[in-house]
């Protein structure tokens, strides 16, 4: 999960890196003709990898763009990924750490370590 400017810059390289590769992968036909499956393998590793990354830069970026004066809906698919739901609305609606721990209730110590 990309939670700020920093690593949603690192992720966008990242993309061009996995793009770079598979088109070196993708060129080296030998290696095609050699080991048919590890080569078809790399190239679906690194779009799966390259697919995931863009989905957080996608989602980063409609985090950064929502109007904080409107209601989002966020989900969770279990309570493991609590911290990344208090990270997004944190994003979303433009907050703090210090605002965030306000609204929770705790130190803002407690929140950052959450």
């Amino acid at each position: 999960m990309i939670k700020d400017d920093f690593e949603l810059s690192y992720s966008k390289e990242l993309v061009l890196k996995f793009e770079e590769a598979n088109r070196k992968i993708k060129a080296n036909e030998e290696n095609g003709r050699l080991d048919p499956d590890g080569w078809q393998m790399m190239q679906e590793s690194n779009d799966a990898l390259r697919s995931k990354i863009i989905a957080e830069i996608v989602e980063y970026e409609a985090l950064v763009a929502h109007d904080p004066d409107k209601p989002v809906v966020l989900g969770i698919e279990n309570l493991g990924y609590l911290s990344d739901l208090l990270i997004k609305a944190r994003i979303a609606f433009k907050i703090t750490y210090k605002e965030l721990a306000s609204f929770l209730r705790c130190t803002e110590e407690q929140t950052v370590a959450f």
